[in-house]
C-alpha cells in the first residue's frame, strides 16, 4: 500500500492516476475540506484528515509500507504557515511511519531547499528534509524545480495576465533563471523511484531539460496563447513595501514577500543525475504547453 499526502493537489493528483496505471494499491490523505472527486476514478482508498494531526497521520499510515509526501505551501494562509506544513506536519509524518515500520518514504522538496536560504520557505523546506534524512527510515528526496502542466499556478497565471494586461512588472526584471518540469515528468520520476528499489537514501535535483530566464519562460507563454507581453524591471527593494501592504490588508493576496524573494534567486540544477537514476528525460518548456490553448482568442 502506497499513502500519498497532499492527494488532490495540482502533483498529487497526476501521481495517483499513474500509480494506479500502474496498478499500486494507492490511498489518498486528504483534508475534510478536499474534494474527493478531484482523484476522478475508482480504486483508490481515501484517509481523511491532516498532517499537522498525529491521530489522523496514525489512521492514514496504517498498514501502508511506502509514504510519497507531497505536502507543501507557497503562501501561508488561514493559519498554515511554512513551519507548520514543512516542519510539524513532515515530523508527524515520520513519528507515524516509524510507529507503523513503513519501509519507505519519498519526500518532494525544492531546488534551493538550504539552511541559510534567504527565504523561510526554502528554510523550512531544508528542515523537512533533514527529519527525513534523520528518520532512520529507508528514503528518496527529490528536489523539485518550477512544475507546470495542466492547472498549474505558474504557466496559467501569467498567461491569465498577459492575456488582459501585456505590461507585466517583474522583480529584477525576471533576469532570475528557472529550469521547469513537466508534471507527467515529476510523475515519471516518482513512480520510477517507487519501481526500483535502488535509491536508499537518495538525495537527487529534478528539474527540465533546460534552463531559462523567467522573462524567457513568460515569453514562451505569450507566444503560446498567440499575445504579446511588454516586462519591464521593477526593483526588489520598491516592490516589498507594496506586496506587505497588499498581505496586510488583503486575506487572500496573491503574492507574498516571500515569493519575490523566491523569484530573483536561480532555480536551476544539473539534471544528468536525476537522468542516470530515474531514466528521466524532461520534455522542454516550448513542447508541452498545449493546456494552454484555453488562454487563447
Amino acid at each position: 500500500m502506497i499513502l500519498v499526502t497532499g492527494a488532490t493537489g495540482f502533483i498529487g493528483r497526476t501521481l495517483v492516476r499513474r500509480l494506479r496505471e500502474h496498478r499500486f494499491k494507492t490511498r489518498a490523505f486528504l483534508r475534510p475540506t478536499s474534494d474527493a472527486a478531484r482523484l476522478g476514478g475508482a480504486g483508490v482508498e481515501i484517509a481523511w484528515g491532516d498532517v499537522r494531526d498525529p491521530a489522523a497521520v496514525r489512521a492514514a499510515i496504517d498498514g501502508v509500507t511506502t509514504i510519497v509526501h507531497c505536502v507543501g505551501i507557497l503562501l501561508e494562509r488561514h493559519g498554515q504557515t511554512f513551519e507548520l506544513i514543512h516542519v510539524l506536519g513532515v515530523q508527524r509524518i515520520v513519528d507515524a511511519a516509524r510507529a507503523a515500520r513503513v519501509k519507505r518514504i519519498i519526500l518532494l522538496s525544492v531546488l534551493g531547499a538550504r539552511p541559510d536560504a534567504r527565504t523561510r520557505f526554502a528554510r523550512t523546506r531544508f528542515a523537512g528534509e533533514e527529519i527525513v534524512r534523520n528518520s532512520g527510515i529507508d528514503h528518496t528526496i527529490l528536489r523539485l524545480a518550477v512544475v507546470f502542466g495542466a492547472e498549474d499556478h505558474f504557466t496559467n497565471r501569467f498567461a491569465s495576465i498577459i492575456r488582459w494586461n501585456p505590461l507585466l512588472p517583474l522583480v529584477g526584471g525576471g533576469r532570475a533563471r528557472i529550469q521547469p518540469i513537466h508534471v507527467d515528468d515529476v510523475a515519471s520520476a516518482v513512480v520510477y523511484a517507487v519501481l526500483q528499489d535502488r535509491f536508499h537514501n537518495e538525495t537527487i535535483d529534478v528539474a527540465g531539460g533546460e534552463a531559462v530566464r523567467l522573462r524567457d519562460a513568460i515569453r514562451a507563454i505569450a507566444g503560446v496563447i498567440g499575445e504579446h507581453v511588454r516586462p519591464f524591471a521593477v526593483p526588489s527593494a520598491a516592490a516589498r513595501p507594496a506586496i506587505a501592504l497588499a498581505e496586510t490588508f488583503l486575506p487572500e493576496s496573491p503574492i507574498s514577500r516571500e515569493m519575490v524573494d523566491l523569484a530573483s534567486e536561480d532555480a536551476v540544477c544539473d539534471v544528468s543525475r536525476a537522468r542516470d537514476l530515474l531514466g528521466l528525460e524532461p520534455r522542454p518548456l516550448n513542447a508541452a504547453m498545449e493546456h494552454l490553448a484555453a488562454w487563447r482568442r
